[in-house]
């Protein structure tokens, strides 16, 4: 703790962009220890503070079906996390599915050549899935923000393109495609 410490100093001295960088990162790692900390060593099972029981069986959550339309099983501790990250970063959860499909085929062990693992390709090695889905969309939130609500921007950032790339143009119309097929899902 002291060398973080030392080290935020630091980074004050030198200037605020260096530092403003310095606490994104200190936040997510933060927020990675706090999530991971949540884990039961027995069941292994995230259960969030903020998330309400399902009021309903887990086939009749609309979560569910979308899931189900696009190939996956779908698991209460998924949908849960889905849901929880949804209502958190105010992300729909369509759009969650369809990056999380495009991003990883909902394949929780896939870490790409430039080190993005998990579910949604996160930049951090969070090996829980629901903490995963938590993180990737929060960074999503982020890039929304960033594009000021252009979704098509927030996604290319996401998924590291350059805004006039190509295949990063192909690649977010795969997820808006599958958007809008999960949208038309009741």
């Amino acid at each position: 703790m002291f060398v973080l410490c030392k080290h935020a100093l630091y980074l004050c001295v030198q200037g605020g962009r260096k530092m403003i960088r310095f606490l994104k990162v200190l936040v997510i790692v933060f927020l990675s220890v706090v999530v991971l900390n949540q884990y039961n060593n027995e069941s292994k099972v995230f259960v969030p503070v903020a998330v309400p029981e399902f009021k309903e069986t887990l086939q009749d959550n609309p979560i569910t079906k979308k899931l189900n339309a696009v190939g996956v099983q779908s698991s209460e501790k998924l949908v849960s996390a889905i849901s929880f990250a949804s209502e958190q970063n105010r992300v729909s959860p369509d759009l969650i599915i369809a990056l999380t499909k495009t991003e990883s085929t909902f394949n929780p062990k896939v870490c790409s050549k430039l080190g993005y693992c998990g579910l949604m390709q996160i930049p951090h090695k969070v090996f829980y899935s629901d903490a995963n889905i938590l993180i990737g969309t929060r960074i999503l939130r982020e890039k929304i923000e960033e594009a000021d609500g252009d979704m098509t921007k927030a996604l290319l950032l996401y998924k590291g393109y350059p805004l006039d790339s190509q295949r990063g143009h192909q690649q977010v119309r795969k997820v808006f495609s599958l958007y809008y097929k999960l949208k038309a899902i009741t």
